[in-house]
């Protein structure tokens, strides 16, 4: 028997998947093949599940594009937060043109349309809100200027300056994977090992470590950083947990000696300072000057700038290391000028040739009266040029110039901490208890209303806007940088409104705890309404008069108060003070509203337009038969087998044709439509009130639609336009006996899309909406297809089944065939030694 000796190996796309077999390689048959043609009835029913599937996902969308159409719709038109809505009375008053008549029309302001005659014939005077107000300068520390000013709290020398010999960050490694940091600047200047860890200490208050039980604590409660005497830092957990020094700046590693890595919890304090020179030092570091919102890089002076105005004076310090008062004096003069020639270049001199931002030395005046000491320092202030100006002064090297930190401001800093502002002796006996982390809490009253709970971190712009959110309180606050005022305004205007503080606490502290220094006020005006004149009086300065809402801005037609000398009194403000008799020479002030016609007619025809668009897509939806191919069958999704031979373009087509008339004879939509069109064509009264509003009903070619007219709705909004916000807006659930055209509309509209009642409409439970969440996955088509898809994945499993089967017997059988080759190959081996 002759051995058989062709092979066959499966393809990537082999039946056999990831199995590992070789098909054919005694027997010589393509075993795949066989197998391939046993499993073929397995294959073409799970391609037709997949069809199915895919024609009704399909489906599904098409439906959700119906739905995201009418909801749209409904959003745009019916919505009480959309600019067109046409079911609100107030669209249709809003879009009318109302316009004050007479010599005083500048003193009001009208919107909407009232029922009533009005005529104004007087204010005598306006509602005001109550208002407190407080200078920040207490807050700053100072008192104050006539321009807006800043000074260093400390001064600086222009020989030597000690800074810290180390700058950067340590980083410490805490437990398995927590870091810790201590960050320090060249102004932070320590005396011994005990400042340092001390700082280290207080900086742990402000990090937190959290724990494997659950919930944080401060690093402050978990570490301590302790010092001896011989400079020796060391950090010790009081939990016995792992914590070693994992990371150092270069110049930590220079003043100290320090290591990194597992077990590394303590280092050694070499150098903590240095001196430098001072002008050189600070030379290096340019201000950055922010000047009524601009910002200008500044230099600081250096050795030449300064030799420059010396020289001018006729001074010459070269290789002096003593100097005399007067000498001290004369150089510190030359550092100003020649700081304040660097802020003119930057930011310009003002039209009388004075800078904008002047610059000087506050110790000059104590060292010309020969005090000595600290007055030999610079201590540096700066001041606006002109009124209305404010500023700021950063530099990274603030502290080492006096400024107490990175900034000297013209005007009070929000973004400070109590803490900041107050200090921790300011703070004490404000306690009002701790929060959950134990720190310890403060609190606010305005107005009887208690607002807290703060801590010594919270920044004073956070109090701020929790009095401005705080209903009960009724008050804003505001800061001015240019006034550098606090100004506390009563939430309502008229004698109602209030500020109080409470002489205690927190409120008393910041703001001082007085009372108002501006009582509120109602407005007082006399009106004619349908002929019947009336003094009113109102806590504010919008007055409804039955639709038409008007503003009073200014006083006007009340006999204004005189002196003896018959010259008129004027207020605080330098206002007119009015009496209470009317002028009944004055001009009355009387109204005249028209439609504003662009603004409603852009709407309904807009309206009409997305309404066409809709029922145009759902009359085509259920109206379109499915496409046939040249043999009469229906086109199909693609199986996977049909793209592999097809091109993309090809695919795309077929696609385009098998999705046609998808929803063909669907009996919702056709009641749906049937609905919409019934919702528009009116009868009567309605029928008449809606062709005055330029819309009829048009039908061609099986398809009924609205059609606009522009001239007939313009000339009914100039006649009557209440009729055409009526045969919109009206409804049933309003109290008339008719719904109007929108109600009309909306009606089917929620019954077969609404996605956001409770009941979900028609469609939205047949297909499920991303507008109506909980539908996407509980819908009856996603029924269907969650259906379809267990019967796939046992189709499947079947199929696989039979594989294994079928393999199993031609793998068997390859087995004898090879048993027999080898057999036959010996016999004719003995068979040729004869």
């Amino acid at each position: 028997m002759a051995s058989v000796s062709r092979t066959s190996s499966s393809s990537a796309t082999s039946i056999y998947g990831t199995r590992n077999v070789i098909s054919g390689l005694a027997s010589g048959m393509d075993t795949e093949g066989m197998i391939e043609n046993a499993i073929s009835a397995y294959k073409n029913k799970i391609s037709s599940l997949n069809q199915q599937r895919t024609k009704l996902s399909w489906q599904q969308e098409a439906y959700r594009d119906i739905i995201t159409k009418m909801a749209s719709f409904s959003s745009k038109y019916t919505s009480y937060t959309s600019s067109t809505n046409l079911m609100s009375s107030s669209f249709f008053n809003q879009a009318v043109r109302t316009v004050a008549n007479g010599a005083n029309a500048a003193k009001v302001a009208a919107s909407g349309r009232g029922t009533s005659d009005v005529a104004i014939n007087g204010v005598r005077q306006l509602a005001t809100a109550a208002t407190y107000k407080l200078s920040g300068s207490a807050l700053m520390g100072n008192t104050g200027s006539d321009y807006a000013s800043a000074s260093s709290p400390e001064g600086f020398s222009l020989d030597k300056m000690t800074i810290s010999s180390f700058s950067g960050t340590m980083n410490l490694t805490y437990g398995k994977n927590q870091t810790l940091s201590f960050t320090f600047s060249e102004s932070d200047v320590f005396n011994s090992a005990e400042e340092l860890a001390a700082n280290m200490q207080k900086q742990l208050e402000d990090q937190t470590i959290s724990l494997s039980s659950g919930g944080s604590k401060k690093a402050s409660e978990m570490l301590t950083v302790e010092a001896d005497s011989f400079g020796n830092i060391t950090f010790k957990d009081k939990a016995n947990n792992n914590v070693y020094i994992s990371g150092v700046s270069d110049s930590m590693k220079e003043a100290f000696s320090v290591n990194t890595g597992e077990g590394k919890s303590s280092f050694r304090v070499w150098d903590l300072t240095k001196e430098v020179d001072s002008v050189e030092y600070l030379s290096k570091s340019p201000l950055s000057i922010t000047l009524d919102g601009v910002t200008k890089s500044v230099k600081m002076p250096d050795q030449e700038s300064v030799n420059k105005y010396l020289e001018e004076a006729g001074i010459d310090l070269t290789g002096k290391t003593e100097l005399t008062n007067d000498e001290i004096s004369a150089r510190n003069d030359a550092y100003i000028k020649a700081l304040q020639d660097n802020i003119d270049k930057a930011f310009g001199k003002l039209d009388d040739g004075s800078s904008k931002l002047k610059v000087t030395n506050e110790n000059a005046a104590a060292w010309a009266e020969g005090e000595a000491g600290s007055a030999s320092d610079i201590k540096l202030r700066f001041e606006a040029g002109q009124e209305g100006s404010s500023f700021s002064v950063t530099s990274s090297k603030g502290k080492s110039m006096g400024f107490g930190g990175t900034q000297l401001t013209s005007y009070l800093n929000t973004n400070k901490t109590l803490k900041d502002l107050l200090g921790e002796e300011g703070l004490k006996g404000l306690e009002t208890g701790t929060d959950k982390d134990g720190n310890t809490t403060y609190a606010l009253e305005i107005n009887g209303v208690k607002i807290g709970d703060f801590t010594e971190k919270t920044e004073l712009s956070t109090i701020m806007s929790r009095i401005n959110s705080n209903k009960d309180a009724g008050v804003n606050v505001s800061y001015s940088k240019l006034t550098n005022e606090f100004t506390f305004t009563a939430k309502e205007t008229g004698t109602a409104g209030e500020i109080q503080f409470s002489d205690k606490g927190l409120g008393g502290k910041l703001f001082g705890g007085a009372e108002q220094t501006a009582k509120g006020q109602d407005a007082i005006f006399t009106a004619t309404v349908d002929g019947k004149e009336m003094e009113l009086t109102r806590s504010s300065n919008i007055v409804d008069f039955d639709g038409l809402t008007v503003t009073l801005k200014g006083e006007f037609g009340y006999k204004q108060k005189v002196d003896d000398d018959g010259n008129p009194v004027l207020n605080e403000k330098g206002e007119p003070e009015y009496t209470k008799e009317l002028d009944r020479t004055a001009e009355k002030i009387t109204f005249t509203s028209t439609s504003d016609a662009d603004k409603i007619v852009d709407a309904i025809k807009s309206f009409v337009s997305d309404y066409n668009e809709m029922v145009t897509q759902i009359k085509e939806a259920y109206s379109t038969l499915p496409l046939q191919r040249s043999s009469g069958a229906y086109y199909e999704p693609l199986t996977d087998d049909d793209k592999a031979e097809m091109s993309e373009s090809a695919i795309e087509a077929w696609e385009n044709n098998a999705k046609t008339g998808l929803l063909f004879g669907d009996r919702d939509l056709s009641s749906l439509y049937s609905r919409l069109t019934s919702a528009v064509s009116m009868y009567g009264r309605d029928g008449a009130d809606l062709k005055a509003a330029g819309i009829t009903v048009s039908y061609s070619n099986g398809l009924s639609t609205l059609s606009f007219d522009e001239n007939t709705l313009r000339d009914t909004l100039n006649s009557d336009p209440d009729r055409v916000r009526d045969i919109f807006t009206k409804s049933k659930d309003n109290g008339a006996d008719t719904n109007g055209l929108v109600a009309a509309i909306k009606e089917p509209l929620e019954v077969f899309g609404g996605t956001t009642s409770a009941t979900k409409g028609t469609l939205v439970e047949k297909a499920g909406s991303p507008l109506a969440p909980t539908t996407i996955y509980q819908n009856d088509i996603q029924k269907q297809l969650d259906n379809l898809d267990t019967q796939i994945e046992k189709w499947q499993d079947k199929m696989s089944d039979q594989v294994d089967y079928y393999t199993t017997q031609f793998s068997k059988l390859e087995q004898l065939i090879a048993q027999m080759n080898s057999q036959s190959s010996a016999l004719s081996q003995m068979m040729g030694s004869y």
